[in-house]
């Protein structure tokens, strides 16, 4: 991490000691779209696209193994088109099980951690969204745009006279 990023997070806890510690459970996403390891990475971008999401939470046996991102998939697709030849079909990577392409052991987070140690953590990670794990299961997605949208607001709340 950082120094920069270490004073920005120092200064948000001492000033979030006046003002109730928003928690993910309140600005998750609950009960997130996820795939099956065996997914057709087709079938993964078309839930995407349909739920306007980016991140799915990729499950084996109802327990969270990976996560898939539209980055994920645009990449692989990126490299199949530099790698096939003009005959092969694209759709070699539409068929991959998602497993081929995910993420595995996502860093994740519990329900009850603060906003800040789940922003931190994508900022440690690089990453744009955090599966929130409560006992071994999925129960929700938190992402930087769910983090945004409550700074915003707070920020327009601390405006109000």
């Amino acid at each position: 991490m950082n120094s920069r990023h270490s004073r920005a997070v120092g200064r948000l806890r001492r000033k979030g000691e006046h003002m109730a510690t928003p928690i993910v459970r309140e600005h998750m996403t609950p009960n997130p779209i996820t795939v099956d390891v065996n997914t057709s990475v087709a079938k993964a971008h078309r839930l995407m696209q349909e739920h306007g999401v980016r991140h799915l939470p990729v499950l084996n046996e109802n327990v969270l193994v990976g996560i898939v991102t539209f980055t994920d998939i645009l990449e692989a697709a990126s490299q199949d088109s530099n790698r096939l030849n003009l005959f092969e079909p694209i759709s070699l990577l539409a068929a991959l099980p998602v497993e081929e392409l995910m993420t595995p052991d996502p860093v994740t987070i519990s329900p009850d951690d603060t906003v800040l140690e789940a922003a931190d953590l994508m900022f440690q990670h690089d990453i744009g969204s955090l599966p929130v794990v409560e006992d071994g299961s999925v129960i929700g997605i938190i992402t930087t745009t769910d983090i945004f949208h409550l700074v915003v607001r707070m920020l327009a709340e601390r405006e109000q006279p």
